[in-house]
């Protein structure tokens, strides 16, 4: 059976006196400008035949203003158009639209409405085309769609002749017992609506099909002196869109690296897995609820789901009023896939607003990342969160009574399913998988698709109640055979009309065909030789353009190479830096990653930079990433185009290769810097001996790559400073101590010339007394620089007891020496500071003998008052400036320490010490 699609349009102005009809001053203009509308906005091209005809001077048919129609014209018009004779072929879609007089008259004791024609005899009983007539030839045609509007009095009678075994779309201007109304020279009422409704303009998808049209008529005529009745069939009947076959010439059928969207303008040029998309839809038949796809990255799974199933489910076709079901925006999980599913539902269902839907996990703040940057829900939903509100269960019930209320089923997608594996963390991973899960049980109208990298597969195992609902097997999408390449390369050039030579033809089969995961590189080949074939003017795609191109796997790399070569040398460095932050390095295998333009500023690339950089690789001649505008904000996210990119560019693949060390490290460093922010930079969380050494190799290996962002920048700068300082400190505690021994050498030195001759007697009693002192002087110092080289090698709770000893040898001895001690009395206090502010664990307090179950904090902030199940509260005091005070508080630290290590060898160093922290 032929695929042509045939109109017959009737419009009859002229009716002479003796019909007893009055002449009509629109029909014929209103035909005209229907047949105009098929021919322009044709879903397919409708071969429009028009009566009463005349022949324009192309030969075309249109419609003669002041024309007449006889009976058998008119009955034959119609019989070739629903039963052809043979040897013509029935057309698949066949539309007759009828304007001009209808009436109803008894003929032989029977009640018939008539289409009138030019030629009607009342006298002699002749008053035009039965219904009933054109209601046989509909029932007996061979079309697989039929269509009929009738804009005429009484033409609701049409209605009782509804076909039984085909697709039809019956629309009339009135019911069977109604007349219709004719304004003089103004378009017939239904004609109106009719026209309107046929507009694709006027539709969101740019497609209207036969239950568009009826919705539209409906609420375009509530209320109307003439009610048009419809009849549609379940499966819908499509009629035009914006994107006719026409609208394609001089248009590139290719997609470079996008994948192809669930637009005709996508999928009228989407082949090669149309056994695939039959596979899918029948998984919705067979009514299965939790369907997995699953295939190497660039196999097409995107464009599958999207161009494949969703638009062939958005038309109706494949399944009777599908076209009707409700869809859910696809979407991919991100860092917050939860979050990302109610954005997804709240822009789908227009009743249900985010703002009254929690995150079950509060996105991250801006700035601060997981595994890489997160990519926030709303500003509503997020206050929400930090208020407080709506758990899972709360969303998956609020959810699941508005999808079982909707009566239809819902198509939700949710593309590139292993970010969950990728991008998120276990929990929030978790959360999703039991929310999917919980919506599939809560329902019964619900199908989600996910597409997922096959690689991932084995990941599912460590969750296996989600595992365990997905439909088993698995549909895997494979590398396309030979005949499915060569579909993919030649039907979109018909399409628009390209030649392709059939040496190329065959030279591209055979580089793809066993090279898996190549499908976009094909298209972007594909989209470069359209685009150098209209430099050079051609209509035909030529070997000689390809191999100058480099083939399937230069073409891409030629692209890349020439975009980044354009850049001057600041903007290179840019450049460089935003593909290494697009991609997230794995064991096996590298993926995508998503960030914000504005967390990319630093003190090298100003948003300026930035800007003007990302938009020359998001240029249309280029192609390299993806600029979006982000949600509730007035950011960007930047994406590469596709992971093609990062596997098979050589320049990013080398850059991988330099960084593969540095990328860790920098990463490290950035989430780091993130989290001292986040906690209002405190000194606590800068980066100390070891870790900032590293931090600085990192800096004197990379630093020119310029890839921290601003925070970390800063972040370490204030490490080094606080190095910087502490050093400084030592170094000014070890220049008093050798200030206070020059000082002793000269009271020595004076004391043995004035004093010499006191006796032997009182020379030793000195002697002893001053090297007691130095001794115990000497003590003191060196437990405070064994501190100080336990606390540098990390041994917090040793360098605690070393400071807590020479502090106690400071306090055991009579006041009246204090300034002999200056020195090591400094000593011990720094030593004690250093201790306790350098320490990880700096927020232990002991002391109950039982569990604390409550601690809070004085307005103040100098008092923590906590309580126990030993039935006291203790006040503990934040202040330790002084000696006693900072040993004390050292002390409460340190008892469980000195009591339960069998290594400490003054297990009761801390005896006798009031706790005065406490």
């Amino acid at each position: 059976m032929a695929s042509e699609w045939a109109a017959q349009v009737i419009g009859i102005n002229y009716y002479p006196e003796y019909t007893t009809l009055k002449p009509l001053t629109a029909a014929a203009e209103d035909a005209e400008k229907i047949a105009q509308q098929l021919e322009l906005y044709g879903y397919r091209p409708f071969r429009a035949q028009c009566l009463p005809r005349t022949l324009n001077p192309k030969g075309e048919s249109k419609i003669d203003r002041q024309g007449a129609v006889k009976v058998q014209e008119l009955r034959e018009a119609i019989a070739n158009l629903f039963n052809p004779p043979d040897p013509n072929p029935t057309p698949e879609t066949a539309l007759f639209f009828f304007s001009g007089h209808g009436w109803c008259k008894t003929v032989a004791g029977k009640e018939e409405v008539f289409l009138a024609t030019s030629d009607v005899l009342p006298d002699a009983e002749i008053y035009g085309i039965p219904l009933s007539w054109l209601g046989e030839q509909l029932q007996i045609s061979q079309a697989k769609r039929v269509v009929v509007w009738l804009d005429c009095c009484y033409s609701g009678e049409l209605l009782k002749f509804i076909p039984t075994d085909k697709d039809y779309c019956l629309i009339t201007a009135t019911r069977s017992y109604e007349t219709g109304v004719e304004i003089p020279h103004a378009q017939g009422l239904m004609t109106q609506a009719l026209l309107a409704g046929l507009n694709p303009e006027n539709d969101a998808d740019g497609i209207v099909n036969s239950h568009k049209l009826a919705d539209f008529i409906i609420s375009r005529m509530p209320n109307t002196v003439q009610r048009p009745l419809i009849a549609n069939s379940p499966r819908a009947i499509l009629l035009t869109t914006k994107f006719s076959q026409k609208s394609f010439q001089d248009k590139c059928p290719y997609r470079s690296l996008s994948y192809f969207k669930e637009t005709k303008e996508d999928a009228e040029v989407f082949y090669g897995r149309s056994a695939l998309t039959g596979q899918l839809i029948q998984q919705v038949r067979d009514k299965h609820r939790l369907i997995a796809v699953l295939g190497a990255s660039g196999s097409g799974k995107s464009s599958m789901l999207r161009a494949g199933l969703l638009y062939q489910l958005k038309l109706g076709q494949e399944i009777p009023g599908s076209d009707r079901w409700t869809y859910i925006t696809p979407f991919t999980p991100k860092e917050s896939p939860v979050n990302s599913l109610q954005e997804a539902f709240a822009l789908s269902l227009t009743d249900i607003h985010t703002s009254q839907i929690t995150p079950l996990n509060p996105p991250l703040e801006r700035g601060e990342t997981g595994k890489s940057n997160s990519l926030p829900f709303t500003s509503d939903a997020l206050s929400l969160s930090k208020g407080g509100g709506l758990g899972r269960g709360d969303f998956v019930h609020i959810i699941g009574e508005r999808l079982k209320a909707l009566n239809t089923p819902v198509i939700l997608i949710i593309d590139q399913f292993e970010e969950c594996f990728t991008m998120c963390d276990d929990s929030q991973r978790q959360e999703f998988f039991d929310c999917l899960r919980e919506l599939i049980d809560c329902t019964d109208n619900l199908y989600i698709f996910i597409g997922m990298r096959s690689d991932f597969r084995g990941r599912w195992r460590e969750y296996p109640k989600f595992a365990g609902r997905i439909n088993k097997p698995y549909i895997n999408i494979e590398h396309l055979s030979r005949e499915e390449i060569e579909e993919a390369i030649t039907k979109p050039a018909d399409w628009v009309g390209l030649g392709i030579e059939g040496r190329l033809k065959q030279q591209l089969i055979n580089d793809v065909e066993d090279y898996p995961g190549s499908l976009p590189l094909l298209q972007y080949t594909l989209t470069e030789l359209w685009r150098e074939s209209r430099n050079q003017g051609d209509d035909v795609l030529s070997l000689k353009t390809y191999e100058d191109l480099g083939g399937v796997e230069g073409t891409l790399q030629k692209r890349a190479d020439a975009v980044y070569e354009s850049l001057s040398p600041t903007e290179k460095t840019v450049a460089r830096r935003i593909f290494l932050e697009l991609t997230q390095m794995g064991e096996t295998t590298d993926v995508r990653r998503r960030v914000r333009l504005r967390e990319l500023v630093n003190s090298h690339h100003s948003l300026e930079l930035l800007q003007q950089v990302s938009d020359k690789l998001a240029d249309k001649d280029a192609r390299l990433i993806i600029k979006t505008d982000e949600q509730d904000s007035q950011d960007v996210i930047l994406d590469v185009v596709h992971e093609a990119l990062i596997r098979h560019w050589q320049m990013l693949r080398e850059w991988k290769e330099e960084y593969k060390v540095g990328i860790a490290i920098e990463r490290q460093i950035e989430a780091e810097a993130q989290e001292w922010e986040k906690n209002e930079k405190k000194p606590g969380f800068l980066r100390k001996d070891d870790r900032l050494a590293v931090a600085e190799a990192y800096l004197t290996r990379f630093g020119d790559w310029q890839m921290l962002n601003g925070v970390a920048q800063e972040y370490i700068e204030k490490s080094q400073q606080l190095r910087n300082r502490l050093e400084r400190e030592e170094k000014e505690s070890i220049k008093i101590e050798a200030q206070r021994k020059q000082r002793n050498q000269f009271v020595t030195i004076f004391a043995t010339l004035s004093l010499g001759l006191a006796g032997l007697a009182g020379y030793q009693w000195w002697n002893a007394q001053k090297n007691a002192k130095v001794a115990q002087q000497q003590g003191v110092i060196a437990l405070a620089q064994t501190s100080e080289a336990s606390l540098l090698s990390n041994k917090h709770l040793e360098a605690a007891v070393a400071a807590v000893q020479s502090g106690r040898q400071l306090l055991g001895r009579p006041p009246q020496n204090a300034n002999l001690e200056q020195t090591a009395n400094q000593q011990a206090v720094v030593a004690l500071k250093r201790a306790i502010y350098n320490t990880q664990e700096i927020n232990r307090l002991e002391g109950h003998s039982d569990i604390v179950r409550g601690v809070a904090f004085s307005p103040d902030g100098k008092t923590i008052a906590s309580a126990s199940l030993d039935k006291s509260v203790k006040l503990w005091n934040t202040a330790t400036d002084n000696l006693e005070n900072l040993i004390a508080y050292s002390c409460t630290r340190l008892r469980p320490y000195l009591q339960s290590n069998p290594n400490v060898s003054d297990k009761h160093l801390c005896d006798g010490i009031d706790t005065k922290s406490n």
